[in-house]
């Protein structure tokens, strides 16, 4: 498992990218801003970790919102972080079968503190076929032992 650590200046960084997804999607009446702030943390320093290790272009950076929505994550890698250990499992929305191809690659990401550990990667086929399907909101979990070693994303 890689693990990449953050400087105060890259969190920094890492923190502006999260407050202005705030401003730029918005929030709904009734939504906890504190958890919204916070799960857009989560996401950016997993996007940030893999930009890092894979060295391809972490578009969320980018000041061109047309940019930011019509990318994925890291060049081509779709990235999904989880900061809470027994939470570790790959979740695939419905939506998100019908908007990637089924070779999609999704990394999955830990955050502890500043350190994110690139847990592995998979393919959103793979989810579809090996996943298991939640009933209460549609979401499919892959178990985070099946992912592929990190190391092998870029192949």
């Amino acid at each position: 498992m890689i693990v990449v650590e953050f400087s105060d200046d890259e969190w920094n960084q890492i923190a502006e990218v999260a407050e202005q997804r705030v401003e730029t999607n918005g929030f709904k009446p009734g939504w906890d801003l504190a958890e919204i702030n916070d799960r857009n943390l989560v996401g950016a320093a997993g996007e940030a970790a893999v930009s890092r290790y894979t060295g391809l272009p972490w578009y969320a950076r980018s000041k061109d919102l047309q940019t930011v929505f019509s990318r994925n994550d890291v060049g081509h890698l779709e990235v999904r972080t989880r900061n809470k250990p027994k939470q570790l499992d790959l979740g695939i929305k419905p939506y998100e079968f019908e908007k990637y191809p089924v070779s999609q690659r999704f990394v999955l990401c830990w955050l502890r503190e500043r350190a994110v550990n690139l847990i592995g990667w998979t393919t959103l086929g793979r989810v579809d076929r090996e996943g298991r399907h939640s009933n209460q909101y549609g979401i499919t979990f892959l178990d985070w032992r099946k992912m592929y070693d990190i190391e092998t994303v870029m192949l």
